[in-house]
């Protein structure tokens, strides 16, 4: 559900028309692995690296030392992923599945995730445009900040108050 591998041929496809782009991925291989390493077996070594589970400090280095961020998952339930990338001033292109554009809204590019045209569209849009990518990277910044557990648990309250009201009104 990761969808790597397709990631992995849009760096290549990319780095084979003159883009000067380097991919790291991060973090367990999941359910696509042996997918993942036969593609990473046939392409160019020096445009992808892969660091695997990693220390969070390893995590967020990756992030401040990234240019774009891409999430191609396309069975989430937040995305924390997601919104680490947009706390760390990323522009992010991502998955238009699952609950991705709940958690980035527009501030972000989308793809379906089982297209590498889709996503060499969006990438290429944001290696092509600083604007764009300053935009992007700091909408999501300000988008973020509302995601805080203060937040988080006054909507759980208010939810939860709904639903006994609604009960009691039924009763």
């Amino acid at each position: 559900y990761k969808h790597q591998w397709v990631v992995i041929d849009t760096i290549n496809f990319l780095h084979e028309n003159g883009y000067k782009v380097k991919l790291t991925l991060v973090g367990p291989h999941g359910s696509g692995s042996k997918k993942l390493e036969k593609k990473m077996q046939s392409i160019n070594p020096e445009i992808v690296e892969y660091l695997g589970t990693a220390s969070y400090d390893t995590i967020e280095k990756s992030y401040v030392n990234a240019d774009i961020g891409i999430f191609a998952s396309s069975c989430e339930t937040f995305g924390m992923i997601l919104t680490e990338a947009m706390s760390c001033g990323l522009p992010v292109a991502a998955s238009n599945m699952s609950a991705i554009p709940d958690v980035l809204s527009d501030s972000g590019l989308y793809f379906n995730p089982e297209n590498s045209d889709e996503i060499a569209d969006a990438i290429k849009k944001l290696i092509l445009s600083s604007d764009l990518r300053r935009e992007l990277a700091n909408k999501g910044y300000e988008h973020v900040k509302k995601f805080n557990w203060i937040n988080s648990s006054n909507e759980t309250f208010c939810f939860i108050e709904e639903i006994l009201m609604n009960y009691k009104k039924n009763i």
